[in-house]
């Protein structure tokens, strides 16, 4: 699929993502004190609620103290840590560890689809978690960067295995995966807040990292 079919791309579609995150690990957050979200055009937006360790190291916080907590763990950490059987090859039938999600669980209805982001496999399929977080789609109808799937799938079970806080939720309330997705897959970018749209690659340091993006 060329940019000639799709002249209008994302927001920042070819840019460079902002923060190279290493490998990470379960996170596990004891915390006592609420997270702080402001609401704008009657939605609660992202804001810095979660400070991880390269944000703190910059700096690049509010003057509120935000929750510690650590980013979300990259595709290829959750590949590596797939449920797998007495034999070594993955179980696809199996939760991962620590979250509500099968390998074999269908993308969609999961997540929405649209004309941004659809990982259909045909009319009637859906491509699988495993399968996008592997970039197994080859039929998939999807607009440039194609690895924005693999994120989300990436981002849905560190939130669903809390190594976000509870930040950033995997399905539900906003701030949620999904809902960053549905609104991705439909418009080509997400509203972060008023004035401010995250293309594909913001969003992807975004679910390495809450606290780089602001």
């Amino acid at each position: 699929m060329s940019d000639q079919q799709h002249p209008m791309l994302p927001p920042d579609a070819n840019a460079t993502p902002e923060v190279d995150v290493a490998r990470r690990r379960f996170a596990k957050a004891g915390l006592g004190s609420s997270v702080i979200l402001a609401t704008l055009a009657s939605r609660p937006v992202l804001g810095s609620t979660c400070l991880t360790p390269s944000a703190a190291g910059s700096g690049n916080h509010s003057q509120h103290k935000p929750l510690q907590c650590a980013g979300g763990s990259n595709p290829q950490w959750w590949i590596d840590n797939v449920p797998r059987k007495n034999n070594g090859n993955p179980d696809l039938n199996k939760k991962w560890p620590g979250t509500n999600y099968k390998p074999n669980d269908d993308f969609h209805p999961l997540f929405s689809k649209g004309a941004y982001l659809n990982f259909m496999k045909n009319q009637n399929n859906s491509y699988t978690l495993w399968e996008v977080l592997n970039g197994q789609t080859p039929n998939a109808p999807i607009v440039p960067p194609n690895s924005l799937g693999k994120w989300f799938v990436a981002g849905l079970l560190s939130a669903s295995n809390n190594q976000y806080a509870g930040v950033i939720q995997a399905i539900g309330p906003d701030p949620s995966v999904r809902g960053i997705e549905d609104e991705y897959a439909t418009k080509g970018f997400f509203q972060a807040t008023v004035g401010k749209q995250w293309g594909a690659n913001t969003i992807i340091a975004y679910l390495q990292d809450p606290g780089s993006v602001f």
